[in-house]
């Protein structure tokens, strides 16, 4: 999981400041996560079913 976190932290977040409520890190890891487990509409389901492993994974405040 370190390497591909790796690879999301080198991305350049070209979002404005004022969106910028979660790390774009983060963010990128659970919509990948939620792909891989075959969510097809990414929502904030995935994230809240899987908080408390998420939340061990990834920085970001679940």
């Amino acid at each position: 999981m370190s390497n591909l976190l790796e690879h999301l932290e080198a991305l350049t977040d070209s979002r404005h400041a004022k969106g910028k409520r979660h790390s774009q890190t983060a963010t990128l890891a659970i919509v990948l996560l939620g792909m891989l487990c075959g969510h097809v509409h990414i929502k904030a389901r995935f994230a809240k079913q899987y908080q408390p492993q998420l939340a061990l994974a990834l920085p970001l405040p679940i």
